[in-house]
């Protein structure tokens, strides 16, 4: 029983952690002047690295409508408030990812012989690609779970 429970849950949970690895994220700001964020520097614009430390998720207040006189600080306000919201939403992405990390890396150190469903069909993953997986996921928990 366990064993087939594993065989359905660790496929998705190893595609999951594939594209897991999340360096920034990184804050830029584009030629018009717009304000942007991703886990990925952008190839042609100076970026910053944001350090981003993960949370409990907290419940936000509803944005207030935006008057047409609002002052350029009361803008900038808005903007950081925008920002904010940005970066806890990449935090808890961030923590979900160390947590399927931490999962998949459970699963790959507890069982000898593990299978992955490729092209429709099971297989075993090798000795040697297993413990690349193990160090993989083990930098990965390292730079997510931070």
């Amino acid at each position: 029983m366990l064993r087939n429970t594993l065989d359905l849950l660790l496929p998705p949970l190893l595609l999951l952690v594939s594209g897991a690895v999340m360096a920034g994220p990184y804050k830029w700001i584009d030629k018009s002047g717009q304000v942007h964020y991703s886990q990925f520097p952008p190839g042609d614009t100076p970026a910053t690295e944001i350090n981003v430390a993960v949370s409990a998720p907290t419940r936000h207040a509803p944005p207030k409508p935006v008057a047409a006189s609002k002052t350029n600080d009361d803008a900038q306000t808005g903007l950081e408030e925008a920002d904010k919201e940005q970066l806890a939403k990449m935090a808890m992405i961030r923590k979900e990812n160390c947590l399927t990390s931490k999962n998949n890396l459970m699963v790959l150190e507890n069982n000898s012989h593990v299978r992955e469903m490729v092209n429709g069909e099971y297989r075993v993953i090798p000795q040697d690609e297993r413990e690349k997986r193990i160090q993989r996921l083990r930098k990965q928990i390292k730079e997510l779970c931070q």
